[in-house]
């Protein structure tokens, strides 16, 4: 199978798997809003990101796992993967006995840390915090074979795992809260979905990866010290990334109350959801970039990143304008009204993500060339960064949940641009041949769509699902078509174009043929497609 088939398998692997988290949450979440109440909804979010930070404790070991799989897969030492697989298990064990000493304590001292929880829902959500806990760390031993599956280019396993565990967890969901359950209710349906997600994926990854032997007496400290000293920069970064994403519902839920929480979550869930989108793209790249750093292939690694930036703001201009344009009226039409005042902060956290997702491919070409320090540090400058100035917005200048937006507004386009240039750099791309092949073009384009999306906003009657719908379907539509020749040249669009048509070509040939075409001859048959060129996308 060609490279470009892989992907565009692993892709729609993603995508169907994304999509299905999509629909559930479009569904689920103003019926368990409704079911809860905004306060109990509010605290249920607060305790799963506060495990988020329990989380920290594995200190960057699953990130550095995931480089090393494909590394030492790239290099064919498979012992090596085994040694690493085995180390991290016995970690994240140990890992586990720290998350439940960790999460009993906060349990205890709830209500001492966020005075603004109301005391019925105290009660609840100390054993749901500690429910919320376990599963954490099922989470973490769970991550292991995903990171196998995804280093062979099966995310369509990977993700047929992810759409059993998201059944489980609807389904459980639903019935929960059917029968008046509440937060500690939910918890448990959390656990029981990740035991079935581990216990899936393992058998998955047996099945794919068959040398593959789970053994914790094969871990050693030299496994443990590669990781770590990849891991503990990967842990900073990961530090930083929690200041950046999660802290905003603790800082919420402190100075302005857990009722506010999720009139900045359900933007927030709407950014990540796009986020989820584009990430897809940019993850199925991820094990030919770390696999081209091992060798030291720059040719490869500039191909990579110049066309995996370009694919991916292809569907990240369409997709965050459109959010940025039309994202109040679907939060109204979907919540109710009183959520009008969450547009002008989806509008705020929408606009960085360009910025953040020109670069995507970069994230990989940082993880592959080992620069984890660099990206550590980064990342936790931005994080630090984003709390000052969200406190300065909100206690200063006393700009409520907009302050929020505008402290992750701000870092995140400063700090990706100074990434951007270190990782254009190391790649030996010059950054005026990015700026005017890559950036001018978005910036073009992003005009365009926006001054399109703003003028389709007026037709029609607003806050109308039909309407919307159908504003949206013409976007698309018209999106298409002018990110093709917006985002990619002439020469680009005719490379890509050959690329798909070869595909398709080698798709149809793979397909079984009926008993009369046995006797056909092989002059008949269709000539085999050109070599790949090593400056075509992959």
């Amino acid at each position: 199978m060609s490279r470009l088939a892989i992907y565009a398998r692993s892709l729609t692997a993603n995508w169907v798997g994304f999509l299905a988290n999509l629909v559930v949450a479009f569904m689920l979440a103003p019926f368990v809003l409704r079911s809860l109440g905004e306060s109990a909804y509010g605290v249920w979010i607060l305790l799963v990101e506060l495990t988020g930070y329990l989380g920290l404790i594995e200190m960057g070991t699953q990130a550095g796992l995931g480089r090393h799989i494909n590394y030492y897969l790239g290099r064919g030492e498979i012992d090596r993967v085994n040694g690493f697989v085995n180390t991290a298990l016995l970690f994240f064990l140990a890992a586990g006995a720290a998350i439940l000493l960790l999460a009993g304590g906060l349990a205890l001292a709830l209500d001492s840390v966020f005075t603004k929880i109301p005391s019925e829902l105290v009660a609840s959500a100390r054993p749901a915090l500690l429910l919320v806990a376990v599963n954490l760390i099922l989470a973490l031993l769970g991550a292991v074979f995903p990171l196998i599956l995804n280093a062979f280019d099966r995310f369509d396993l990977s993700n047929a795992v992810n759409l059993v565990v998201l059944a489980v967890r609807t389904v459980g969901t639903i019935l929960v809260l059917k029968q008046d359950g509440g937060l500690v209710e939910l918890a448990g349906v959390q656990v029981v979905s990740s035991v079935i997600g581990a216990g899936a994926g393992m058998l998955l990854a047996r099945r794919v990866f068959p040398s593959l032997r789970l053994d914790l007496r094969l871990w050693s400290r030299e496994r443990f010290r590669e990781l770590f000293g990849f891991g503990i920069w990967a842990f900073v970064g990961q530090i930083g990334m929690q200041f950046l994403y999660w802290s905003s519902t603790i800082l919420i839920t402190v100075l302005l109350g857990p009722a506010m929480v999720v009139f900045f979550s359900m933007p927030m869930m709407l950014i990540q959801y796009g986020r989820g989108v584009v990430d897809n793209m940019a993850g199925v790249l991820g094990p030919q970039t770390i696999k081209a750093s091992s060798v030291g292939d720059h040719v490869e690694l500039r191909r990579i990143f110049s066309w995996g930036s370009k694919v991916i703001m292809f569907v990240a201009i369409p997709l965050f304008g459109g959010l940025m344009v039309y994202g109040g009226e679907f939060l109204i039409l979907w919540l109710g009204p009183h959520f009008a005042r969450s547009a002008a902060v989806l509008l705020l956290l929408a606009v960085p993500q360009w910025v953040v997702w020109s670069i995507r491919p970069g994230v990989n070409v940082i993880l592959g060339l080992g620069h984890v320090r660099f990206a550590g540090l980064m990342t936790l400058g931005q994080g630090v960064l984003n709390v000052a100035a969200t406190l300065f917005y909100v206690l200063v200048l006393k700009m409520g949940l907009l302050g929020v937006a505008w402290g992750l507004l701000v870092p995140m386009i400063a700090f990706n641009s100074v990434i951007a240039w270190f990782v254009l750099r190391w790649i030996d791309m010059p950054p005026r041949q990015f700026l005017v092949r890559n950036v001018g073009r978005y910036a073009v384009t992003a005009t365009a769509f926006l001054a399109l999306a703003w003028g389709v906003s007026y037709v029609g009657r607003r806050e109308v699902w039909a309407w919307f719908f159908a504003k949206v379907i013409f976007l698309v539509l018209a999106a298409a078509p002018l990110g093709w020749y917006g985002v990619f040249s002439r020469d680009e669009r005719c490379e890509l174009g050959q690329r798909i048509r070869d595909m398709l070509r080698r798709k149809r040939r793979e397909i079984p043929q009926g008993p009369a075409s046995v006797e056909t001859s092989e002059a008949s048959q269709p000539p085999p497609p050109p070599p790949q060129d090593e400056g075509e996308p992959g």
